[in-house]
């Protein structure tokens, strides 16, 4: 077992060196890194290409954003000239709506005159009705009472015409 456990122990040590070892080294070629990069940046810098590239790149950033915008306002214009009929459309059935409530509601009251003046005309007419059936009954009661009277009155004429020749 000792002999295993130094083993271990020299095995891990080796290791650990060998950890250590790789560590340094990463960092020295970052910072070698680090330097390329830098010298790299300002080399590139100092290069006219690389500037002139950089100018170009910005002009053409700046037309990319004006043509963007471009866009934009041309896709509003595109929705507000879709959008136009729709809304003309929408007013106009609104419109439409409006005035076929309109023309319903005078309908409607056009409807409840006519109801009410049929129901006048109707309740007069039960009161002619009535008033004539009383003319009727008053008629044929002025008649009955004629007939019964007529006798009478030729009855009185004579003895009135009896009286008067006897009196002359």
């Amino acid at each position: 077992e000792s002999s295993i456990s130094n083993v271990n122990t020299s095995s891990n040590g080796k290791l650990i060196t060998e950890y250590n070892k790789l560590v340094e080294e990463n960092s020295k070629l970052q910072k070698q890194l680090e330097e390329y990069l830098d010298s790299s940046d300002s080399k590139r810098e100092n290069d006219p290409q690389y500037r002139a590239l950089m100018g170009e790149n910005q002009d053409l950033r700046k037309r990319e954003g004006q043509y963007q915008d471009k866009i934009e306002e041309l896709e509003k214009e595109r929705k507000e000239k879709q959008e136009r009929p729709e809304r003309r459309e929408k007013f106009e059935r609104q419109h439409q709506d409006k005035h076929y409530q309109e023309q319903q509601k005078k309908h409607q009251q056009e409807q409840q005159q006519l109801e009410a003046e049929k129901q006048k005309l109707a309740k007069e007419k039960q009161i002619s009705d009535a008033s004539r059936q009383g003319l009727n009954r008053d008629l044929e009661a002025s008649r009955a009472a004629k007939k019964e009277l007529e006798p009478k009155h030729q009855k009185l004429g004579t003895e009135h015409q009896k009286l008067k020749e006897e009196k002359q």
